[in-house]
């Protein structure tokens, strides 16, 4: 009970600090964030790409060179004591991942212009709805709560719930495409300036 405490304690001073402002989502993919890297191929940005989602621990989906498409496969979101994950991009997102259960993926579409390369990168955030137990009676209430044992809590759901289940789109996150093709950027920048 005291643990239980001290993280909703937490969340109230983390939610004071970032403040109670929603997290900025746009639902339109052409307002996509976009990068050109100059004197750079398709192939080298898209390697970098490759790189710099791996180190933030997306998974790749599909790697295309030919069409210069690249998407993940959906990465539960970081959680405020993931110090080491960077698919946060602000103090609002990482509030909002540690308090709901969040997935991000990650498309980013490549096309080369005269020496150059332009990236567009679009992050995908849904969030995981689950529908609410219908309480029937007061013999029934305490079947709303988790049950926990000694060491690990679990959550039990009727198959109304499981049926009902379903993630839901909250748009396209641009802090996180921005700071997607900001490392991309500077990985690439790193690896002309070792040649």
């Amino acid at each position: 009970m005291k643990k239980r405490i001290q993280r909703v304690l937490f969340f109230c001073v983390l939610m004071s600090i970032t403040g109670c402002e929603e997290q900025a989502y746009y639902t339109d993919a052409q307002g996509s964030q976009a990068l050109t890297f100059p004197n750079t191929n398709r192939i080298e940005a898209m390697q970098a790409a490759e790189h710099i989602l791996g180190q933030m621990h997306f998974t790749i989906s599909e790697l295309d060179t030919a069409t210069g498409t690249l998407t993940t496969n959906p990465l539960p979101g970081a959680q405020f004591f993931e110090f080491w994950r960077k698919d946060a991009a602000s103090s609002t997102s990482l509030v909002e991942s540690s308090l709901h259960t969040i997935r991000r993926s990650v498309t980013l579409e490549f096309s080369e212009q005269d020496t150059s390369t332009v990236a567009r990168c679009l992050v995908l955030t849904e969030r995981l709805n689950v529908p609410n137990r219908d309480v029937t009676g007061h013999s029934r209430a305490n079947s709303v709560l988790t049950e926990t044992s000694s060491s690990i809590p679990t959550m039990r759901l009727d198959q109304a719930q499981k049926d009902g289940m379903d993630w839901v789109s909250l748009g396209y996150d641009p802090d996180l495409a921005q700071s997607i093709l900001y490392h991309i950027e500077t990985e690439l920048t790193d690896i002309t300036s070792s040649k």
